[in-house]
Order: structure tokens, then sequence, then C-alpha cells
């Protein structure tokens, strides 16, 4: 449930800002292959690039807290 709701969310603003992956990988300070794991839900991400993930798309806390804390 949280891999493919999570990471269908961050695919989809992402796409919205008209940012590439690469573009969100260097603002998150990571690897690109690291964020295409957590955009894919092949990977959690860390509560550290969980809240830069909220910070860069403006996604609501609440709605992944839970699985992410």
């Amino acid at each position: 449930m949280f891999r493919h709701h999570f990471s269908k969310d961050i695919y989809q603003a992402r796409k919205q800002l008209g940012l590439t992956q690469q573009q969100v990988s260097e603002r998150m300070n990571m690897s690109l292959r690291g964020y295409q794991k957590i955009e894919k839900g092949e990977v959690k991400p860390t509560t550290e690039n969980f809240i830069r993930l909220v910070l860069i798309f403006h996604i609501q806390v609440e709605d992944y807290r839970e699985d992410v804390f």
C-alpha cells in the first residue's frame, strides 16, 4: 500500500512540477539510482529523505507518516 500510493504520488508531483528524476535527486543530495528506487517503490525513503520529498513536492506528511515513522 505505502509503496504504490507514495511512489505514484511523488511520480505525479514530480511530473506536475516539470522536474526530472536527476533534478530531484540533486535537490535531495542523493544518487539518481537511489531516488529512482524510491519513486518506483523498491525502497522506503529514510526519514530524512521523506522530509526532503515533502518539502520538494509539498505533499501532506499526514498521508504517509505512519508508513515512514
